[in-house]
């Protein structure tokens, strides 16, 4: 007797518990991506909701006798479970034990929170109509609930892409006015003054990041210390790709009438071209697919920018933990930074030909930007920015380790000399500024802290360097004006 009611307690009151400290194992611990995956930590925020949401109901059920007992006799009914049950234990001893299953474990590793959500998702209504009085009716009404919840959140995306969404390609005055113009330190008049040398600044989010002290403007501060008439007009604008940097150059770039265009290629996303169009809402940048399948429930951008919305608030979290540290704030958690920098580091793996798609598409755009700044009268002028992972070893090292990948698969220095060799077949004028960087950063001090851009010390260093090409050119001084259909002097890696 003793023993018929341990057996029926025991699952009555050890499942609830064990799901909640599941829960809570999830939301405090720090879980590196596993090699190949491809989940963000908004999942695993999800997954912690999810089981917490079925302890709740197992919680709910336990509580009642006669519910707990309508359960446990219709899953007694249920002979196979056990032997299933077994079977998924043995399978994740043995993966988690024996070598042998390394290759299956990682295809499994790659699915595993979706296959984990969807499990947990599937053991919520079983609970709930295995112990009611009327299961049938419970899965009605569960499975309403479900379309109600599945025509709610399209609606949602619906109003979130139409009415929220900003889209952060300018075609009008006003648009460039919001997107561009408004970061600029000061009003820049079209009209340019005679003798006036105009800089075009051209670049994603590391052309505008520290906002006054981005790179642009500690130049041009430089600059008009050695003549008033050199301007900076800075049209970098965060989450562009090469093609948008080239829309944005053809569609307001020419009524500025620049004499030089200094293009800032990051190698760390610069390679890659994203699919969609750029936008942002909350300051979170987005890119919005135009095609049918972007309607799919896991293409949708309020998914995607929850996602976000969890790493920027949880980063929002670090910083303010820190400030009463008296330490420069970490911007992204470590997990998060490191999962950044490991896809980034893809590009430099050896084995990649000169000839691949990659190398070729970057070519053709670098081109098309070129070719359209010679149609504007100006010199184009090529910056190479280096990922941080380029320029500390230790980084290199910790994500090597951390992803477990062979560091002698990599190359570190390989984009810069396929940047190099374009720059010199075509006698374009192009810094380098992986060598100035790792001569000075080698033990870190020139990144945000985990936030994959520059900090003060590596924006007044890219602006120096900058300084120092256009003084040995000729332009700072004055020797060399820039004038239309010129070539400037030719620079190598630094």
């Amino acid at each position: 007797m003793k023993l018929s009611i341990l057996r029926f307690a025991s699952p009555r009151w050890l499942l609830p518990p064990a799901l909640t400290l599941l829960a809570i194992s999830i939301l405090r611990q720090e879980t590196p991506s596993s090699p190949g995956s491809s989940h963000h930590s908004g999942e695993l925020v999800l997954l912690f909701f999810a089981i917490l949401s079925w302890a709740a109901v197992c919680w709910w059920v336990s509580i009642d006798e006669s519910r707990f007992s309508r359960m446990y006799s219709r899953l007694k009914g249920l002979r196979l479970l056990v032997p299933v049950l077994l079977l998924i234990g043995a399978l994740f001893v043995i993966d988690l034990m024996s070598s042998l299953a390394e290759d299956l474990g990682r295809a499994l590793l790659e699915h595993f929170i979706g296959v984990l959500l969807v499990f947990v998702a599937t053991g919520i209504p079983a609970t709930l109509a295995l112990s009611s009085r009327s299961p049938g009716d419970v899965l009605s009404k569960i499975t309403l609930l479900v379309i109600s919840f599945a025509i709610a959140l399209t609606g949602c995306e619906i109003f979130f892409r139409l009415v929220l969404l900003q889209n952060q390609m300018p075609r009008t005055d006003a648009d460039f006015a919001i997107t561009v113009s408004s970061g600029w330190p000061r009003r820049i008049s079209l009209e340019k003054g005679p003798g006036v040398i105009r800089i075009l600044g051209l670049a994603d989010s590391f052309g505008r990041a520290g906002d006054l002290e981005n790179y642009h403007y500690i130049l041009e501060h430089h600059l008009r210390e050695q003549s008033p008439r050199f301007e900076i007009v800075n049209f970098s604008v965060g989450g562009y790709d090469l093609a948008e940097e080239l829309t944005i150059l053809k569609r307001f770039g020419r009524r500025y009438r620049p004499d030089i265009v200094l293009h800032g290629f990051f190698v760390g996303n610069d390679f890659w071209i994203p699919d969609g169009e750029p936008f942002a809402f909350g300051g979170i940048p987005l890119r919005r697919q135009t095609d049918l399948d972007s309607w799919r429930p896991r293409h949708f951008v309020l998914r995607e920018w929850i996602e976000d919305f969890f790493v920027a608030g949880q980063s929002t979290f670090l910083t303010i933990g820190r400030r009463n540290q008296s330490a420069v704030s970490g911007v992204l958690s470590n997990d998060e930074f490191l999962r950044i920098e490991r896809r980034r580091m893809a590009i430099t793996r050896g084995g990649i030909s000169y000839d691949d798609e990659i190398w070729t598409d970057v070519s053709r755009q670098l081109d098309q930007i070129r070719d359209e700044v010679n149609r504007m009268g100006a010199k184009y002028m090529m910056v190479i920015h280096p990922d941080q992972f380029q320029v500390e070893t230790s980084l290199f090292n910790e994500l090597c380790e951390r992803y477990h990948a062979n560091p002698a698969d990599y190359d570190v220095g390989r984009p810069q000399r396929f940047l190099w060799q374009y720059c010199k077949s075509r006698q374009i004028p192009c810094v380098d500024l992986l060598p100035a960087f790792s001569q000075k950063g080698h033990h870190g001090g020139l990144y945000l802290l985990r936030g994959t851009h520059y900090n003060a010390n590596g924006n007044t260093l890219a602006a120096m360097t900058l300084f120092q090409f256009l003084k040995e050119s000729g332009i700072v001084t004055g020797e060399m004006a820039p004038q239309p259909n010129t070539t400037l002097p030719e620079a190598g890696p630094r």
